[in-house]
């Protein structure tokens, strides 16, 4: 999970987030319990967990953004480029509809995205 800063610098910045830190009710909360919770609230979910691409727990969502820490680690001192990447990425797709049911990766390449989703559509059919 990261920590609130990323959500409360990125509505510094005018998005309507929340981390599940924040939220009392999600905390150690399952995987599929926080998709649903996206689902219902129009939220799109951000993580790293590429194990809920390959489950069969994914299901209806609103979006799933995953975050490759190869690019992004997740450490206190270097939030900052997830951040601004983030940032760029919702300023990208302002509409909350665009991101239904699909699942994009921050911090790849076009070429792998494609090659993993495809990856992804077929596992999950």
């Amino acid at each position: 999970m990261y920590p609130p800063a990323v959500a409360e610098s990125l509505r510094t910045a005018g998005h309507d987030v929340v981390a599940v830190k924040e939220r009392v009710d999600l905390q150690g909360s399952l995987d599929a319990d926080v998709l649903e919770a996206g689902r219902r609230e129009r939220r799109v979910l951000v993580t790293e967990d590429t194990r809920l691409l390959w489950s069969h727990q994914i299901g209806d969502h609103f979006g799933v953004l995953f975050v490759s820490t190869g690019s992004f680690p997740r450490s206190r001192d270097r939030l900052g480029p997830l951040i601004s990447a983030l940032d760029e990425y919702l300023r990208a797709h302002p509409s909350d509809d665009e991101l239904v049911g699909r699942t994009d990766w921050l911090g790849r390449s076009p070429e792998i995205r494609e090659e993993i989703s495809a990856s992804a559509a077929y596992s999950l059919t």
